[in-house]
């Protein structure tokens, strides 16, 4: 008799090591999307940082050319002064020499003939074709917000270091708190790098900061602060940064009784809420303005990288800066030119090694981390 061997029957996997199958690649997806996210997040921040640069290029151009950096916000009467010529100034220093001359030599319209640059219309109208562009290196790519207003977006504040009392006075008004005035930018004057005496690599000149998303975040909004919890002897980083207007319950979210102001909607408006930081309060904290005189705030340093933000040094790096910074008293009163019970104009700052960093002549020496 002959035997034949047995064919071997062909067996699929069963359910329970096609369940094992999967979980499997489920458990490598789970551990791989973190790690893909944290790769897009840095090559976002990467960009933010070399739009940042961008910006320092341009900033000593145009020092190169007038031997003096822009004025924080400045124009004719016309428009209120208004205009933020740290970027609006620097357009031909940064390849945008096209909207610059859009803004020299306005053309007409849908009907309407607009003076040259410098004579109108005020930045808050959106209807101005220049003020509704949206130039990708005033932006962070790290920061998802679309522009709603009708005005391009900005992500880049010029800093207006560690003052708070009336440090964004317009030049129009009484030209501001010129004790409280010690950042690279301000109103009243234009500064030069000659005029950095604490050293170029040791000073802020510019710093990031959201746009306002309308979800009442801090690291987006601004409070508005009435009188009487923001009056002229009160203004300290702690108020700003605890009271009635922070969500216990949400310490990163204003509250709905809060009354809020936007920032980096209007990239061409020079108003210190919206195109302007200061080195009184630790990144990603905060940011507050009197109710009452709009000029009177403490505008941190934001972003949505994990952990600080990015701010421009006057040598043109662009540094990180973690949240934990030293930040030295919050409870302290500002420096101001009207005496007591401010600090004395010229003091050190208070406000630790980031405090320090703002200012551009008070002789501090620090370590820049």
């Amino acid at each position: 008799m002959t035997w034949y061997p047995r064919k071997k029957r062909d067996r699929g996997f069963t359910l329970v090591e096609l369940l094992v199958v999967i979980a499997i690649i489920g458990v490598l997806v789970g551990l791989l999307l973190p790690a893909v996210q944290a790769a897009r997040e840095a090559a976002r921040r990467m960009s933010c940082s070399n739009n940042f640069k961008q910006l320092g290029l341009g900033l000593h151009n145009y020092h190169s050319s007038y031997n003096t950096l822009p004025a924080g916000w400045d124009g004719t009467s016309a428009n209120g002064r208004r205009v933020n010529q740290v970027l609006v100034g620097t357009l031909p220093f940064l390849e945008q020499q096209a909207l610059w001359q859009q803004i020299a030599n306005p053309l007409l319209d849908n009907g309407v003939t607009y003076p040259p640059f410098g004579t109108g219309p005020g930045t808050d109208n959106p209807a101005y074709p220049p003020w509704r562009a949206n130039v990708q290196m005033f932006r962070c790519p790290s920061d998802p917000e679309l522009p709603v207003t009708g005005s391009g977006y900005t992500n880049y504040g010029k800093s207006y270091g560690d003052g708070i009392r009336s440090t964004g006075r317009p030049k129009d008004g009484s030209w501001g708190d010129r004790g409280g005035q010690r950042g690279m930018f301000c109103t009243y004057r234009q500064n030069g790098f000659r005029d950095v005496l604490d050293g170029l690599s040791n000073t802020v000149i510019m710093g990031e900061m959201c746009t306002y998303n309308g979800k009442r975040s801090v690291l987006s909004g601004i409070v508005r602060l009435p009188e009487g919890d923001w009056a002229h002897r009160a203004t300290t980083p702690a108020t700003c940064k605890a009271g009635n207007h922070i969500d216990p319950e949400r310490p990163q979210f204003y509250t709905t009784a809060a009354a809020l102001w936007p920032r980096g909607q209007r990239w061409a408006d020079g108003h210190f809420h919206e195109t302007a930081v200061g080195t009184a309060g630790p990144p990603n904290t905060t940011s507050c303005l009197r109710m009452n005189d709009s000029y009177d705030g403490m505008m941190t340093v934001t972003s949505y990288h994990s952990g600080g933000a990015h701010a421009l040094m006057g040598d043109g790096a662009v540094k990180f800066i973690t949240e934990s910074i030293d930040t030295g008293d919050s409870n302290s009163l500002p420096a101001s030119m009207n005496g007591a019970p401010f600090l004395a104009a010229g003091i050190e700052s208070p406000y630790g090694v980031w405090g320090a960093m703002g200012t551009i002549d008070c002789g501090e020496t620090v370590s820049v981390p």
